[in-house]
C-alpha cells in the first residue's frame, strides 16, 4: 500500500524539485540604481541557470540595472509569493 504523505511534505517536494534538480535559487532583477524596483523572475536550480535564463530573455530585461541570484534561504520571501519556475531552452 502507498504511504500517504502530509500536505506539507507534498508541497515541499512540488515546490523545491523539478525532475532531478532542486529549485532553491531566486533571481530578482532591478530597474533602478537604488535597487528599489525589484522584479521577481523565478526559482532556478542554480545561479548559472538563472544567468542562462537572463541571456535567453535579454530583450525582456534589457532595461535592468542590476540582477541578483541568491539561495532562497538568504532572502526574505513574502509568505504569499506565488513561485515561478521558468524553463530554460533545451531543458525539460
Amino acid at each position: 500500500m502507498f504511504q500517504k504523505s502530509t500536505s506539507w511534505e507534498y508541497n515541499r517536494k512540488l515546490v523545491l524539485t523539478q525532475g532531478e534538480h532542486m529549485l532553491e535559487y531566486v533571481l530578482v532583477v532591478y530597474f533602478d540604481a537604488q535597487m528599489m524596483k525589484g522584479e521577481y523572475v523565478g526559482h532556478f536550480a542554480s545561479c548559472a541557470h538563472a544567468n542562462q535564463y537572463l541571456e535567453e530573455h535579454r530583450d525582456l530585461y534589457k532595461e535592468r540595472t542590476w540582477d541578483k541570484c541568491l539561495d532562497q534561504d538568504y532572502l526574505f520571501l513574502p509568505p504569499d509569493l506565488i513561485k515561478k519556475f521558468p524553463k530554460l531552452h533545451g531543458m525539460k
